[in-house]
């Protein structure tokens, strides 16, 4: 694996990160965090390297119409640093080389370095690979890799965000394991309450026709907003068709992030809309998930995230 080992040494890069969100792009993965020089980011390049299509980009020319947010300390997707040491303190790994179930490439005896074994099971990202590795090796050594692969050119910066979405939400897990209590599902804006009331009436809608035309109906819909309860989701559902005042959790607000993703990504791999709802609800044996795709996105937001990454990997890889 080119240049594993010179991730090894060297200073991780530090600058301020932020949150890049141009106009209409939940449709293409956005927010995306932009760590580098704000002042001088080429936002049309940024962009066209992040998934935005072209077309739109002369919309918003040199960013204009561009939202950015201060970051802060963030080291990926909606988790800090200081709660990824909190983990590292807590957690005793092993140190050993992951037990992969099924047998890859990067299990065969000679790969036994971890950071390449790291930088291999970043290439083509899974929830299990990615959790065996954190308890392996650590969820800070882990971490740090996505952004190192994008400054040396071994991979782009829209890898380097994917992978920080999962492993977000794994090393959340891990320190939940360890009795940490730990909020990976926050979101820089999200977090503010008048963004949430401004943004949560017309996402319910959108979520509900986005559920009717999938044929996604009972318990599914509740799990999808990270694992509502009845009585939240009636409320939910009446403020927003009434047009009142409503202001939705973050964890809600992901969900119907990621699920937008996801109705996106279908609707680009298929024009048949029967056929969007058949695929949700059926065995595929090309999917790399277990059983029907619903279920597996229904398991929790780690589960309904990394479907919309595998999605939108297949999307941009039909029309890249």
């Amino acid at each position: 694996m080119r240049g594993a080992r010179d991730l090894q040494s060297g200073p991780e890069p530090e600058f301020r990160r932020h949150w890049i969100d141009p106009p209409s792009g939940h449709q293409f993965g956005f927010p995306k965090l932009y760590a580098g020089e704000i002042d001088a980011i080429d936002f049309d390049a940024w962009l066209l390297a992040n998934g935005y299509p072209a077309e739109m980009c002369s919309e918003c020319p040199e960013g204009v119409g561009c939202r950015v947010v201060d970051g802060g300390d963030v080291a990926g997707y909606g988790i800090t640093r200081a709660d990824i040491e909190r983990v590292d303190r807590a957690v005793a790994y092993s140190g050993t080389r992951p037990k992969f179930e099924v047998p890859k490439f990067w299990s065969k005896e000679q790969y036994q370095d971890p950071d390449t074994i790291c930088v291999l099971v970043l290439e083509r990202p899974s929830h299990d690979d990615l959790y065996k590795t954190v308890r392996s090796y650590g969820a800070g050594r882990v971490y740090a890799m996505p952004v190192r692969l994008a400054g040396t050119g071994e991979s782009t910066a829209a890898q380097a965000s994917r992978a920080a979405v999962l492993l977000s939400t794994i090393v959340a897990d891990i320190g939940r394991e360890a009795g940490l209590e730990l909020d990976v599902h926050r979101s820089p804006w999200w977090h503010s309450i008048d963004e949430r009331r401004r943004l949560s009436g017309a996402g319910m809608r959108t979520y509900l026709n986005v559920c009717a035309e999938l044929d996604i109906n009972g318990a599914y819909r509740l799990a999808l907003l990270n694992q509502a309860s009845v009585f939240d989701y009636v409320q939910w559902c009446a403020a927003a068709d009434e047009h009142s005042e409503l202001v939705l959790p973050d964890g809600a607000m992901l969900g119907i992030s990621a699920m937008l993703g996801i109705y996106q990504a279908v609707a680009v791999l298929t024009s048949v809309p029967e056929r969007r709802a058949t695929w949700l609800h059926s065995a595929w044996p090309a999917s790399p998930f277990p059983g029907c795709p619903i279920d597996y996105m229904a398991k929790g937001l780690t589960e309904l995230i990394e479907t919309r990454v595998w999605l939108s990997d297949l999307a941009a890889a039909k029309y890249p």
